[in-house]
């Protein structure tokens, strides 16, 4: 699973929301989309013969009612968003481990600060846009598998076979745990492949518990040798 990975086990949606800051990223979607209006609203009110002025940090209120967005100097517009994009998207990027993203709004920043003197309203809804289709993109890159709700018991469940076996067989908690997570997500091959070590297990206890074999309790030098 890309993204944050302290765990490769199956989560609900709850903490899928909860790692990836659901309700952070969609504030912060939100903000871009407000300030790429921002951004557009400028653009209009700019015309032919007062662009240059635009460039310089002022705007006309000719064409006002064209949209109702408020519209700061260039300049104000500039530094209000270098301050957004860097403690709260680049941050959120870092949390939720949005790796492309954090390398393009780093980009994007570097430029509005050294170039900001060529910046104007269409080049910053250009570096906005690209921001948040970064976003995105990073977002869909992640995968998930869901889980029919009806297998949720088979899920990370060391108890599989009941207590008895869980108390008595330790060694087989791990492949009794994968077979179940296995069926959940619908790999029924890869289910028997831990199913059968679950069935080693078993004889490699079977054996020793009889002494006629000596058995190592790894799998490691895994020899069986008669006693």
């Amino acid at each position: 699973m890309y993204g944050v990975q302290k765990s490769s086990r199956l989560i609900s949606l709850w903490k899928i929301m909860d790692k990836f800051r659901a309700i952070e990223l969609a504030d912060v979607i939100r903000n871009l989309a407000s300030y790429r209006s921002r951004c557009q609203t400028g653009m209009k009110l700019a015309s032919p013969d007062n662009l240059a002025a635009h460039s310089l940090g002022y705007y006309t209120n000719a064409l006002a009612h064209i949209d109702t967005a408020p519209v700061e100097p260039i300049r104000e517009l500039v530094t209000r968003i270098c301050m957004f994009l860097e403690s709260d998207v680049k941050r959120l990027c870092e949390k939720i481990n949005l790796r492309n993203a954090k390398i393009k709004i780093g980009q994007t920043l570097r430029h509005l600060r050294d170039e900001d003197s060529r910046v104007d309203f269409s080049s910053l809804d250009t570096d906005l846009r690209n921001i948040e289709e970064v976003i995105r993109s990073d977002c869909f890159n992640i995968k998930f598998i869901q889980v029919d709700p009806k297998l949720s018991d088979y899920l990370d469940n060391e108890s599989l076979f009941g207590e008895p076996v869980h108390e008595n067989f330790r060694s087989a908690t791990e492949d009794i745990k994968s077979a179940g997570n296995c069926l959940a997500v619908g790999l029924p091959t890869a289910a028997v492949f831990h199913l059968m070590c679950v069935v080693e297990w078993g004889l490699r206890a079977f054996a020793i518990d009889l002494g006629l074999l000596e058995v190592s309790v790894g799998r490691k030098n895994n020899k069986a040798k008669p006693i």
